[in-house]
């Protein structure tokens, strides 16, 4: 919903795409300057986004283990080997919610979230100084 209360504003239907790896940055432009984020981070995020469903987090296999090592109650469902363009067939996840009541996703439980079991993967340590990057 746009706004509690208010039924009449509708409602907003969202894809994410959510991808972990380094990435470069930059201000582009003089007229109009922009931040940007540049490399192949961000393309796979992308193309997490562009394969995810409405209203769901789509996550790679290196965003996963990295929200499970910083966020440990996350609940993920393994959504299977997807084929995704110009990277071949990688191993997704869907982020489902998380264990503490106190943190929710929205309407990013879906309803078929009840299904899947929580997926525990292998922390394995990121670089220094690496974050993830999420497109909608």
């Amino acid at each position: 919903m746009v706004k509690e209360g208010q039924p009449e504003l509708g409602t907003v239907s969202i894809r994410v795409g959510f991808h972990s790896g380094p990435v470069v940055s930059s201000v582009v432009g003089n007229l109009n300057p922009r931040f940007c984020l540049f490399g192949d981070t961000v393309n796979t995020s992308s193309r997490m986004e562009s394969t995810s469903e409405r209203n769901r987090i789509h996550l790679t296999e290196a965003a996963a283990k990295s929200l499970t090592k910083q966020a440990p109650d996350a609940k993920l469902s393994c959504r299977g080997i997807v084929s995704i363009k110009g990277k071949g067939e990688m191993k997704t996840f869907w982020l489902e919610g998380f264990q503490d009541p106190e943190v929710e996703v929205g309407e990013g439980s879906h309803p078929s979230s009840k299904e899947h079991s929580h997926t525990m993967l292998d922390a394995t340590p990121n670089p220094p100084g690496l974050d993830m990057y999420a497109a909608m």
